[in-house]
């Protein structure tokens, strides 16, 4: 699943195997190691969750370890239909902006145990990634591969300028690097 860059366009994210975020190709150290962290690009379901869930449980490294892996948020595209099974999925939102089920048909193992993130930065209108991430003190020992680093500070440029209401505002640049550094081994992702 593709993630946008707003200022190059691009939308290519590779692992340290070289393989894109989610693949069903990804290695160790052989390739004959191969492991994957791609379901299937259909459209968010309790199955879909279900297999999800199993499959990051039952995970295993390289060495043959067991390394069960908690899921407890999913990424989905801002006002997509991947946000709406979502929503639906995991309960609906109340004002307290915690998600609940209204009627005993509704209730689902998952309500109230994922935290729905949406972001507009996500290209695709049905994709969705599940992360078991360091939230959950169960998923101890698991890395964010993720990697945000600024390569160069925001810095003032140019002059100050003085608006109409009396505020003031500053140009600056900044340049950041962004991408996987670890294998993403605690993402689950449509395509």
């Amino acid at each position: 699943m593709p993630v946008t860059n707003p200022r190059t366009g691009t939308s290519t994210v590779a692992a340290p195997d070289t393989e894109a975020a989610f693949s069903a190709n990804h290695s160790w150290n052989s390739s004959a190691n191969v492991w994957s962290n791609l379901l299937a690009a259909t459209p968010l379901t309790q199955a879909v969750m279900d297999d999800a869930n199993r499959r990051s449980k039952a995970f295993v490294d390289a060495r043959g370890n067991e390394m069960p892996m908690y899921i407890n948020k999913i990424y989905v595209k801002a006002g997509s239909t991947a946000e709406a099974a979502a929503l639906k999925l995991f309960g609906a939102q109340v004002n307290n902006e915690q998600y609940r089920t209204d009627t005993q048909a509704d209730l689902n193992q998952y309500a109230g145990k994922v935290d729905i993130i949406s972001t507009p930065f996500i290209t695709s209108d049905t994709a969705y990634f599940f992360v078991a991430d360091m939230d959950d003190p169960r998923n101890i020992g698991i890395q964010n591969p993720w990697s945000f680093r600024f390569q160069q500070r925001p810095m003032l440029e140019g002059t100050l300028l003085q608006t109409e209401n009396l505020q003031f505002e500053y140009a600056y640049s900044q340049a950041i690097k962004f991408g996987l550094v670890n294998q993403p081994l605690n993402m689950r992702g449509s395509a």
